[in-house]
């Protein structure tokens, strides 16, 4: 068994080149090779935690696969010290006796000036793994990982956290969604009602604002339902900059009337809609999310 190192400088700081390390919605961006389909099937970040992710190609060739088109591999994280290492032990899932075996990976994080050093230990490589084929596997998925933790500015930042206020709005078993007009982010998909706050703005107030700018709905505010959290990295099928989006989801009675949908704003559409048939449309995170708990009270 043979033992490779590697290294990738990144224009970001530690801690955001930890969380993207940890973050199962990163892994699955930046941790598969060029032309193949990464999922997550497992993933519990903490020292002894376990984890599980499959490869999918199109290409049935090669040594070490777990189907025709799967390459599939789990392990569990040994060691965690935020901001600065991560110790984890890897193994195939494969008949293949060339390719098997536990193999145990170190990542550490140094900070440098501007940004974080990375140097990655790839210990007990199976004798089926060829050297170049490591080597430019680990190429490749270090560069997918510096470009969504990279910025599009000279020198490290933070990613920005986005602050919203939603409304739940739940009638005879119904709950009131909105769907993203065309040319948005997302367009198409169905969302609970809601957005930004301003600057200075009370969330409460702004989410009865946004409550009558989608839906033409005014309400009261019976409490807060839940607070989404959701990070989203920069990929290949979402190229823009990473935000951290946080929504505060408001439970709000709404003083019923006919609905109005908004003109050239986000929203094109609002409707109520049977909670039972909501899974079946297109829903951003957060809509899922806003369905979730509006199941769980019922």
């Amino acid at each position: 068994m043979t033992t490779t190192n590697h290294r990738q400088w990144i224009n970001s700081p530690p801690d955001i080149v930890y969380r993207a390390l940890l973050d199962p919605r990163a892994v699955q961006a930046w941790m598969v090779p060029d032309g193949m389909a990464s999922q997550v099937h497992q993933f519990d970040p903490w020292v002894g935690g376990l984890f599980r992710v499959s490869l999918r190609d199109e290409a049935p060739t090669g040594s070490g696969r777990t189907s025709a088109h799967t390459r599939a591999y789990h392990g569990r994280f040994v060691e965690l010290v935020a901001t600065r290492r991560i110790v984890r032990t890897v193994e195939f899932e494969t008949d293949d006796p060339a390719m098997r075996g536990e193999m145990r990976i170190v990542i550490d994080l140094a900070p440098v000036e501007g940004g974080t050093e990375l140097t990655a230990v790839h210990e007990g490589l199976p004798i089926g793994v060829r050297l170049e084929d490591n080597d430019l596997s680990w190429r490749v998925s270090l560069a997918k990982l510096a470009a969504i933790c990279e910025m599009d500015h000279d020198g490290p930042q933070r990613p920005p956290t986005h602050v919203g206020a939603y409304a739940l709005c739940v009638v005879d078993g119904r709950i009131l969604l909105a769907r993203m007009a065309p040319g948005m982010v997302d367009g198409g998909q169905w969302t609970l009602p809601g957005g930004g706050v301003d600057w200075g703005e009370d969330p409460a107030l702004a989410v009865l604002r946004e409550l009558d700018e989608e839906a033409g709905l005014s309400g009261t505010i019976r409490g807060v339902a839940g607070i989404y959290s959701f990070a989203y990295w920069r990929s290949p099928a979402r190229p823009r900059r990473p935000v951290h989006h946080m929504g505060i989801v408001f439970d709000v009675e709404p003083v019923l009337g006919d609905l109005r949908n908004e003109a050239e704003g986000s929203t094109d559409c609002c409707a109520w809609v049977p909670l039972d048939e909501a899974d079946a449309l297109p829903l951003v995170p957060l809509a899922a999310y806003g369905v979730g708990l509006a199941e769980r009270r019922t």
